[in-house]
């Protein structure tokens, strides 16, 4: 029997993870609220609770007590530096009252590779562009750096965009494929995405409760990798409603990286900016080049044209692209069907508890 402790298990991919876990065989699961309130949901859904802060030195080892796996989802509040405070506090207090012989997991995001939203791709940035990517690094290199030093086993899973029976994001994508509309995405959905789902993250903390995987920081996505077809094709299929996909357009790989790429990529957007200027100014003087640039500009806004009629009335949801960056958990090589039983189990929990929409998280219920 393995002992799986959730640390704020009170949100929307904590819950769906605690609730998986219940329907494994052989693993008993802890899950830890901040509150008798917040711990309602799961309470309904047949599972005891555990209630206080693992910060609090007074509330962490009966928190704690007996789990061999703590897998930390908590996500503190307030301003940047309150936020790395909880962070500090949290991850701390686990390491110094959990069992000597207990890992620990800390629940990152693929969004720590530090892109901004303007990038339509994954890009391992030296330097975070965003408040959400710092914090989450900052939470990252504390627990690498208390795993070295302790001798406990600590693990980081940066979480791609999870999926699952509570799962907002999921409920979005369903009503999208339940509408009928044409979807268009990237080369028409042939480009790798970051989904996960909450039952591959539970396989995921089985195994190392089992000591199936070292310790260090993984990506954690399907594998292999689902495209954006499959996924829009699965909630598809889970309705049984046809769908329509449509290319809609622009880049749907990675940009070069060169150092010519990159000049060469500078060099449009610097023309791209001043192209007024350039044809007020430096065109008239070169009549040949003049006729030649208005006929490639013709052409494209007629091919422009022509895209923007075939995708009318079509959708066209933002994602960031793939491949993400990053090492995959070892163990995890093909989890397609993984833990469809349990998958399954629980969606028929959830009807029998809370009805035909027990799949609608809220919090505290």
């Amino acid at each position: 029997m393995r002992t799986i402790a959730i640390v704020g298990a009170n949100g929307q991919v904590g819950s769906e993870i605690a609730l998986l876990l219940a329907q494994m065989p052989d693993v008993e699961v802890v899950p830890i609220v901040r509150s008798e309130y917040g711990g309602s949901y799961l309470r309904r859904a047949g599972l005891s609770v555990r209630v206080g802060s693992v910060a609090r030195e007074e509330d962490a080892a009966r928190l704690l007590e007996g789990v061999d796996v703590v897998a930390d989802f908590s996500l503190p509040g307030g301003l940047p530096a309150a936020i790395r405070k909880g962070i500090d506090a949290n991850v701390r207090s686990c390491f110094a009252h959990a069992p000597k012989h207990a890992a620990y997991v800390f629940m990152s995001s693929t969004m720590a590779f530090g892109m901004t939203g303007a990038s339509p791709f994954y890009v391992d940035q030296t330097i975070a562009r965003t408040p959400y990517a710092a914090q989450k690094r900052f939470g990252e290199r504390l627990v690498r750096a208390l795993g070295a030093t302790s001798g406990r086993p600590a693990f980081v899973f940066r979480l791609g965009q999870v999926h699952g029976e509570l799962q907002g994001v999921s409920r979005e994508v369903a009503a999208l494929v339940r509408s009928g509309r044409p979807i268009a995405l990237p080369a028409a959905g042939d480009v790798p995405s970051d989904v996960v789902f909450c039952k591959t993250i539970a396989l995921a903390l089985r195994h190392v409760a089992d000591g199936l995987d070292g310790p260090g920081l993984y990506t954690m996505v399907e594998r292999p990798d689902w495209t954006l077809a499959r996924s829009y094709g699965h909630y598809a299929k889970d309705a049984g409603v046809p769908l329509t996909l449509l290319d809609a357009g622009g880049p749907a790989t990675q940009e070069a990286t060169s150092l010519v790429d990159r000049a060469a990529h500078v060099g449009r957007a610097l023309v791209a900016e001043n192209r007024n200027l350039l044809v007020a100014q430096v065109l008239p003087w070169i009549p040949g080049v003049e006729v030649r640039a208005k006929m490639r500009h013709l052409d494209a806004r007629a091919r422009e044209d022509a895209r923007l009629a075939r995708l009318a009335g079509s959708v066209s949801p933002r994602h960031f692209l793939g491949p993400v960056p990053g090492e995959r958990l070892p163990s995890l090589v093909d989890t397609g069907a993984c833990l469809e039983r349990e998958a399954l189990a629980l969606r028929a929990l959830l009807r029998a508890r809370f009805g035909p929409r027990g799949h609608v998280f809220q919090a505290g219920l």
